[in-house]
């Protein structure tokens, strides 16, 4: 499949999920390179000024939980995007349910309090990015980028398609 070419930004929901796109796309060369934003698509609405001040051509990439938010907020969020003359296309990037969620299914762990020493899933978020070699980490435990991101979203998001296959390398 060819990718898509062009100029890339990412809406991640927060920390976490931008410091697991930054290795993925910088360490690991999974993913396709781009800017990286929080902004939380499932809650947040985008604003004209944040379109506007994107080039030409850019595909944005959502990557959002699907366990809380409203999909008629990220619903509205792809429409006022696509209307946009700067904007290429949109792609969605559900993480089923959270990025948690995500990560373990991604690599041959139980729990995701196994890949970093943390004691609970809160310490999981706040020691993944203090973890100076995540990329590491990942490997020792047989991290999969097909196995990222693969799954459909439910109820309600299950009409949002997945696109992460686009934006993987």
């Amino acid at each position: 499949m060819k990718k898509a070419s062009g100029i890339f930004q990412y809406y991640v929901e927060g920390d976490d999920e931008k410091r697991l796109i930054e290795v993925l796309k910088t360490d690991m060369r999974l993913i396709i390179p781009g800017k990286v934003q929080i902004l939380n698509v499932v809650q947040e609405r985008l604003t004209d000024l944040k379109l506007r001040t994107l080039q030409d051509g850019t595909i944005l990439v959502f990557v959002f939980d699907t366990d809380v938010g409203n999909p008629a907020i990220l619903n509205e969020n792809i429409k006022k995007a696509k209307k946009s003359s700067n904007i290429k296309d949109v792609y969605c990037v559900p993480q089923v349910k959270n990025i948690e969620d995500e990560l373990t299914r991604a690599m041959d762990l139980k729990n995701i309090e196994d890949l970093l020493p943390s004691k609970s899933k809160k310490d999981f978020k706040r020691d993944m990015l203090r973890e100076r070699n995540l990329k590491s980490k990942f490997e020792s435990h047989h991290f999969d980028i097909q196995k990222l991101w693969a799954m459909n979203p439910v109820t309600p998001f299950d009409k949002i398609i997945n696109h992460s296959n686009k934006i993987k390398i």
